[in-house]
């Protein structure tokens, strides 16, 4: 596993606090904060999320959709 100082990558799941995230695709926001523990309840998708421990935010985010 890969260690980037500052960062830490997190599985979502149904207790995660989502930090703030913005992205220029309104999609993206949308199903990160709308539909990613959604799709986790109903075991559809697992969200990452790689989060910036010096500010708070999300940076980043991927599922295995």
């Amino acid at each position: 596993m890969m260690v980037i100082k500052g960062y830490d990558l997190i599985p979502l799941n149904a207790d995660t606090e989502i930090k703030p995230f913005k992205s220029i695709d309104k999609d993206l926001n949308g199903f990160l904060f709308d539909d990613s523990k959604k799709y986790l309840e109903q075991l559809m998708a697992v969200a990452y999320l790689l989060e910036d421990s010096t500010c708070g935010n999300t940076v980043a985010y991927v599922d295995d959709l």
